[in-house]
């Protein structure tokens, strides 16, 4: 699924290679929504997922490469949520990448429209697979 960089991540990347003002995030934390995300959505604006099995897992990436003139890269590594302790009270359909692992207090770098909606039952996982999260510039 190819995502979407927030407005947020856009002047960071700026900031950071022609100002040299901005502080690196030290990770990046793959978390669910429920609801929908935009370019300028803050981290507090959005509705998580919220089963007990939960939480947002650490994203790994491949190194940049280049495909007809775009830089890509790719998660590197296979996340899997849950399974789930109950039944999922409202369908997730989106996934984000942000700079802390729990929490509102940090800031969403880029997001994907899940291409299914998905709505895990008791005892279900979630998994995104080795490069299933695909961020381009160019």
């Amino acid at each position: 699924m190819a995502g979407n960089l927030t407005n947020y991540c856009e002047e960071l990347a700026l900031d950071l290679l022609f100002r040299n003002t901005g502080i690196s995030p030290p990770d990046t934390y793959l978390g669910l929504s429920t609801s929908e995300i935009l370019e300028e959505t803050l981290l507090d604006d959005i509705v998580e997922e919220s089963d007990a099995n939960y939480e947002r897992k650490e994203l790994l990436f491949t190194s940049p490469s280049q495909s007809n003139e775009t830089a890509v890269v790719k998660n590197s590594n296979k996340i899997v949520f849950g399974p789930w302790s109950a039944d999922a009270l409202n369908p997730i359909t989106y996934a984000y990448i942000c700079d802390v692992q729990i929490g509102i207090e940090g800031n969403i770098l880029a997001y994907f429209n899940l291409p299914n909606t998905r709505q895990p039952a008791a005892g279900e996982s979630l998994t995104i697979l080795v490069d299933d999260c695909t961020l381009k510039i160019g």
